[in-house]
């Protein structure tokens, strides 16, 4: 019985493994996506460059506009690389974490299996002894007690 306690464990664990991996996988596609979405427009020739607004600014204030606006899309990309890196990192510690969960169900499964074939055999040399024991007529001992 702990066999089969412990396979329905470790798949319940492989499978509660599966689903957070699912879910890492989905916020690290967002995080991608804005990613992408980012280097899109750096691509495109969106102006990043620090330098950029002292070349294009009209005013001191247009400037400051503009390095604050430069300032607040770098740190908004710097958070974006940083959660997609750590959703990645979450989604491989939950996918080995899978891996490593199913194959304990499948060490538990194959010694539940083997378990049983023993029970199984244990059960039919019983049955053959207890079968020669009548064909023979002498009574078959079982834990100190004569049997038949």
């Amino acid at each position: 019985m702990a066999a089969a306690e412990s396979v329905d464990e470790a798949r319940a664990e492989a499978s509660a493994a599966a689903t957070a991996a699912e879910q890492a996988a989905a916020v690290l596609a967002q995080h991608q996506n804005r990613v992408d979405r980012f280097v899109n427009a750096s691509f495109r020739g969106a102006r990043l460059d620090p330098l950029a607004p002292l070349l294009t600014a009209g005013s001191p204030d247009e400037l400051l506009d503009q390095m604050s606006a430069l300032d607040r899309v770098a740190a908004d990309a710097g958070n974006t690389l940083q959660a997609a890196d750590t959703a990645a990192q979450i989604a491989a510690n939950t996918a080995e974490h899978r891996e490593h969960a199913q194959a304990e169900a499948i060490q538990w499964q194959q010694e539940a299996d083997r378990s049983r074939a023993a029970a199984e055999q244990a059960a039919v040399r019983y049955r053959d002894l207890m079968l020669r024991c009548q064909v023979v007529g002498t009574p078959a001992v079982s834990g100190g007690t004569v049997i038949g």
